[in-house]
């Protein structure tokens, strides 16, 4: 346009990140085991035996669970400008096959993006029937056996430690959440 001003483009709004938890199973002894996933606006990020999937689908990976009418959808906070490197950051932690039912899971993988993403950890509740799981196969060997054998430990996942991933897939992004004042902060 001659002569006329040029009019910068609106940038886009950041998207939202939200938490899916779904309830797996009978509560024991207090403790719920969960299905967790990351939807960031329709999208959704889970691991799985496959490592990490990206579904776009209207079905969601919770649709199919046998207690999905309570699932839970949980508005975490507005995904940072570096939201869409988040599969390139996180697949090497969560290769294909490197699944464990009880050491590195779906509850990991999230904990691990609202860490990423927000600053944020899951709320340890989410994870307590899989650590008392994990302490009580490791010393007696019985989650397998009392699973008639459906609980194998999956070698792949043996050099898994939620809190080293956390701690290095989180050093590039702490500096600015604390300036901002929000690291530390923890959600459900």
């Amino acid at each position: 346009m001659l002569g006329g001003t040029v009019k910068a483009a609106e940038p886009l709004p950041l998207p939202t990140v939200r938490l899916m938890i779904t309830p797996l199973g009978p509560e024991v002894c207090w403790w719920q085991a969960y299905h967790s996933s990351i939807l960031i606006d329709k999208v959704e990020y889970l691991f799985t035996f496959k490592g990490v999937e990206v579904n776009h689908n209207e079905q969601k990976s919770h649709d199919f669970m046998e207690r999905h009418a309570e699932t839970q959808i949980v508005d975490m906070g507005v995904a940072p400008l570096y939201w869409q490197s988040l599969v390139h950051k996180l697949s090497p932690y969560f290769q294909p096959g490197t699944y464990d039912l009880l050491r590195k899971n779906c509850n990991s993988f999230s904990d691990c993006v609202l860490f990423y993403l927000l600053g944020l950890r899951m709320n340890r509740h989410c994870h307590k029937l899989e650590e008392v799981g994990r302490a009580v196969e490791e010393a007696t060997g019985l989650i397998h056996m009392l699973s008639l054998n459906g609980y194998r430990r999956n070698p792949a996942a043996d050099g898994f430690r939620l809190e080293d991933v956390i701690c290095a897939v989180g050093t590039s992004n702490m500096a600015g959440m604390h300036r901002a004042g929000l690291a530390g902060k923890t959600g459900l």
